[in-house]
């Protein structure tokens, strides 16, 4: 056998060609020469099939993986392969044949009690681990991956063949800021240090909503199983949990001992290994009580093997960082190697670190990787809808913005409101498993947005936020235990974020704004908001110029505000929650005449903006000294906005407001209301 061409053959029935292909793929990541048909099919072109294939399986490889079913008993293609790999299996001393089950079918001229591995108990990328520790044990062999691979070796060559999906687009490295550092730094960085630092075990990793936290996790189990792989010294083992799927493994006495026999890392023949045990998921468990369990999790005690934890969680599940930092300390008070608790405490808020959202750049790296040939018209896409640029800067956001930026062409009736449509859904959904209903949490949102909306306020504090939770769910609030539970379902299901004081605000302020849209969606369609008529109201100037100089000043500054502001029976609301309820109705009531005049007012909107953007680009070509700029147009030589249900637009203190008359209560011209937009502004220089 001095010439193979092949470490492996898989011989399979083409009805369960599904896990041939994930084999043959596993493998091939894992530097290993597998043969797999439709790798082959330009060698197999005009060849005699049955002579080539049986020298394959008789001679050509090392071992020949045979993917046991009963469609594989009844094949005649896979009664060829198996005769000539049983003729070889006859003439070896060792082991050819590596029988792989999907059922209990028995094969001529294999015995039952030939050892094998049963896929209905096992997953595929411990089959391939398997493989390459048969193979690491041949170091005499003929070799076709180049060198022989360690124990601890094969384990991380398997899980990266296991675990590197093809992405969509690149990997952007993630920063990570604490009150320690005055900046942020990467969080590869911070993991290679704790790595680094034998005096320090312990990292914690918070984020807000869709920043980053298990493809960080992921990303670092990756990175350190490639380091295994390169450099035959580094001895490093990471082990990537998924606590909420974990929770199981957590009730053992001795949970870090289940979790390792669960994902089965070998131990190093040196004696060695640091197991770095990246658990994913904090506040995914702590509802049902798991500080303890984590405890001993942490513990440093496994055979005398060193362990290091990177522990992830939402930010917003605690409700303030000295409770983030209470409730990690109390579960990982011997990883400090601290028994005192507030000196633990300390010593977590030192090792606790906040992802960053990206920048700007890095949204531009990652739509390069996925448009490489029109990205920067997928960013001018992107700035051109309302907040999407700044959603975009969090790592779960621009993935799901980039599956639908190609959608967002005029020409298709997709609008901004399907990406935060879509986006809320998509997050409920992932949530549901923590026993709310989708439904019923959309519902709260809503309500939480108009409360905040009329309170003018973008933030609540821990207690304002409990109490609206407390007055909403009450039907299903009986004590205190189930006020807590609904408290921390709401906050870390919920689009809800917590500042280093403890408020709490949506995670965006359009996720506010698409919210109270909807609100404003349901009294459409309930009949409660009506159609402007043109000559329900006076214009909007002379009501606004009718007011004392204080009191004009002190509407606009308001209106300047967060969503808006009430003014008696005067409502204005912010650019983006028209933005989001244009889009929103055009899908559900194309008909109602209050989406028809939406849709016109945002269309003469887009226009007036544009020609704003061309003013602007002259200005900043004077500013820049550029020769012969354009003239500055006088004010009164600015763009008009086509007005539409008696809206208009004023000019104060040299800024430009919009306003529009779009939507009413009643049929008492008195009751009409107001919107008014988000200001223009424009200034000479």
């Amino acid at each position: 056998m001095e010439n193979l061409s092949y470490d492996v053959a898989i011989s399979f029935a083409d009805e369960d060609r599904a896990h041939a292909e994930n084999l043959a793929e596993m493998l091939q990541i894992a530097n290993v020469r597998v043969f797999y048909d439709r790798h082959e099919e330009s060698r197999l072109w005009g060849e005699d099939l049955p002579a080539h294939l049986g020298e394959v399986y008789s001679t050509k490889a090392r071992y020949c993986v045979m993917i046991i079913s009963r469609h594989y008993a009844e094949k005649n293609w896979t009664r060829h392969e198996r005769r000539f790999a049983q003729a070889r299996a006859l003439q070896d001393e060792s082991a050819y044949i590596l029988p792989v089950r999907l059922d209990d079918t028995e094969v001529p001229g294999l015995p039952s009690t030939v050892g094998h591995v049963d896929l209905r108990r096992t997953t595929m990328d411990h089959v391939v681990r398997l493989i390459l520790e048969k193979l690491a044990e041949t170091p005499d062999r003929p070799r076709t991956t180049g060198k022989s691979l360690t124990g601890l070796q094969a384990y991380a060559a398997a899980t990266i063949a296991a675990h590197r999906k093809p992405a969509r687009g690149p990997y952007i490295p993630l920063r990570a800021a604490s009150a320690s550092r005055t900046e942020p730094v990467p969080a590869d960085e911070l993991a290679d240090a704790l790595i680094a630092d034998k005096g320090s075990n312990f990292l914690a990793v918070l984020g807000g909503y869709g920043t980053g936290k298990t493809t960080l996790c992921k990303h670092l189990r990756l990175k350190y199983c490639q380091k295994i792989v390169d450099d035959s010294g580094f001895s490093v083992v990471p082990v990537y949990v998924d606590l909420r799927r974990s929770a199981h493994l957590l009730r053992s006495p001795d949970p870090l001992a289940a979790i390792l026999a669960a994902c089965r890392p070998p131990v190093p023949d040196s004696g060695s290994a640091t197991y770095l045990l990246l658990l994913d998921g904090f506040d995914e468990i702590l509802h049902d009580r798991h500080e303890t369990n984590i405890g001993t999790l942490l513990e440093n005690e496994f055979s005398g093997r060193q362990v290091k934890i990177i522990l992830t969680s939402r930010t917003h599940f605690f409700r303030t960082e000295l409770d983030a930092a209470t409730r990690m300390a109390a579960a990982s008070t011997t990883s400090t190697g601290l028994v005192d608790l507030e000196e633990t405490v300390r010593a977590v808020q030192r090792n606790a670190v906040e992802l960053m959202p990206f920048k700007p750049e890095d949204v531009k790296t990652y739509l390069e990787g996925v448009f490489p040939e029109n990205s920067a018209e997928y960013y001018e896409k992107l700035l051109r809808i309302y907040d999407l640029d700044d959603l975009a800067r969090r790592p779960i956001l621009l993935e799901l913005i980039v599956s639908v930026l190609p959608r967002l062409d005029e020409s298709e009736v997709f609008t901004e409101a399907d990406v935060y449509e879509t986006a809320v859904r998509l997050w409920f959904d992932r949530e549901i498993w923590r026993g709310i209903d989708p439904a019923r949490l959309l519902e709260f949102m809503k309500a939480l947005s108009v409360q905040m909306f009329y309170l003018n306020r973008l933030e609540l504090n821990i207690d304002e936020l409990t109490g609206h939770i407390q007055r909403e769910f009450a039907q299903y609030i009986l004590s205190r235990i189930d006020l807590d539970r609904f408290d921390e379902i709401i906050r870390t299901s919920g689009f809800i974020s917590r500042d280093a004081a403890g408020n709490f605000s949506f995670m965006h302020r359009s996720i506010m704004e698409y919210f109270f849209a909807k609100s404003m969606e349901d009294r459409i369609r309930r009949g409660e908001l009506g159609l402007m008529r043109r000559d329900g109201v006076a214009p909007v100037s002379p009501w606004l110029f009718d007011r004392d100089e204080n009191e004009r000043e002190s509407m606009l500054d308001d209106a300047r505000g967060i969503l808006g502001i009430e003014f008696g029976k005067y409502l204005f609301l912010s650019d983006g929650i028209i933005e989001l309820l244009a889009g929103s109705l055009k899908h559900r009531y194309p008909d109602n005449p209050v989406t028809v005049d939406v849709a016109k007012f945002v269309a003469a909107r887009s226009s007036f903006r544009e020609k704003e953007r061309r003013l602007e680009r002259i200005a900043n070509a004077i500013r820049s000294g550029e020769p012969e700029p354009a003239p500055v147009p006088d004010q009164d030589d600015l763009p008009e906005i086509t007005m539409i249900g008696g809206g208009g637009r004023i000019y104060y203190n040299t800024e430009v407001y919009e306003f529009s008359l779009l939507v009413g209560d009643g049929d008492d011209p008195d009751r009409w209301t107001f919107l008014l937009n988000k200001s223009v502004s424009w200034r000479h220089t």
